[in-house]
């Protein structure tokens, strides 16, 4: 029989180790404590913990999974609180996925729960990860909307300013794009908790900083940003690092050097890396296919392999 103690241990450590930004030793600790509570009433709330540490060790596939099952236990519990953030952590498994339609009409439910029983924070998360979704689906009016119209929560502070950041770099206002990415790095520095534990959000201080390199590359500062992202880049976690490379090897193409431009985006997308992170590795696709018909050779490389999860037992 299990000591008592050794879930919440085990939780333990996986927190410590998502805060530090060890997210495959999170994952790692999560899943042994998901696995040493099967069964009880807080079942659901390890599951949580457990997909939330996969979407930020860039497996979305996984965490769907596992939010999936969480919001269904906690429906039995029942936990509205636990629907209402396991939805929440549905619909961002579902866009990092590219499957932007479905992310919508989870946050949908997510939102209603939340509405209906006062949950102000998780409403303002769930507008902006809906402002999220609507960019990549053209609607950037609604999304604009929505991030301009978000109480302030210094927690949410970073999420805020990177979504509006995103609204105006699809606008094409780069100042202001930059101005909010800078704001959001800002924010992520300003508060005792790291970006990742705040409940929701499931965003890195690395994407931060990659969206305003990605900014400053585009307004014509392509060596500075290599001279900053190269030493960095290999202890980003999955998502981030995913997008570094691509950013990387589009400064390489800014700068002139098409044949180091190919063969990074080569590199990248048939590497291991972040293989379920479908939407980073069409954006990148996206990319190099904007000025090389190469490109269009390595489609099949921006979905997932069919791999089984490894689940929880007891799911």
């Amino acid at each position: 029989m299990l000591p008592e103690y050794l879930p919440r241990y085990l939780h333990a450590r996986a927190m410590v180790a998502t805060a530090e930004g060890a997210f495959a030793e999170a994952e790692r600790e999560a899943r042994r404590a998901a696995r040493a509570v099967r069964g009880a009433s807080e079942a659901w709330w390890f599951l949580n913990d457990l997909a939330e540490a996969c979407l930020l060790n860039g497996a979305p596939l996984d965490a769907l999974g596992h939010f999936t099952t969480g919001r269904r236990l906690a429906s039995q519990v029942p936990s509205i609180t636990g629907e209402i953030w396991a939805g929440l952590g549905q619909a961002l498994a579902l866009y990092h996925l590219d499957r932007p339609t479905e992310a919508l009409a989870t946050l949908d439910g997510a939102e209603s729960l939340a509405s209906a029983t006062g949950n102000a924070s998780a409403l303002a998360t769930a507008r902006l990860h809906r402002a999220r979704v609507l960019l990549d689906l053209g609607d950037v009016e609604s999304a604009a909307n929505l991030a301009g119209h978000i109480p302030e929560d210094r927690c949410l502070a970073p999420l805020a300013s990177y979504v509006s950041s995103l609204v105006a770099q699809t606008r094409g206002i780069l100042e202001d794009a930059l101005r909010k990415a800078q704001e959001a790095c800002e924010a992520a520095s300003a508060t005792h908790t790291p970006l990742q534990m705040v409940s929701g959000v499931l965003l890195t201080r690395d994407e931060l900083e990659v969206l305003r390199e990605t900014i400053r590359s585009a307004r014509g500062d392509t060596s500075k940003v290599r001279e900053r992202l190269q030493p960095r880049v290999d202890s980003m976690p999955p998502r981030a690092r995913l997008a570094a490379m691509g950013l990387l090897a589009d400064c390489a193409h800014r700068e002139g050097d098409d044949e180091a431009s190919e063969a990074l985006f080569r590199e990248t997308l048939a590497s291991d890396l972040g293989r379920q992170e479908v939407r980073t590795r069409r954006l990148l696709l996206q990319a190099w296919s904007a000025w090389s018909p190469e490109a269009e050779r390595w489609r099949g490389l921006i979905v997932p392999p069919p791999k089984r999860r490894r689940p929880v037992r007891g799911e």
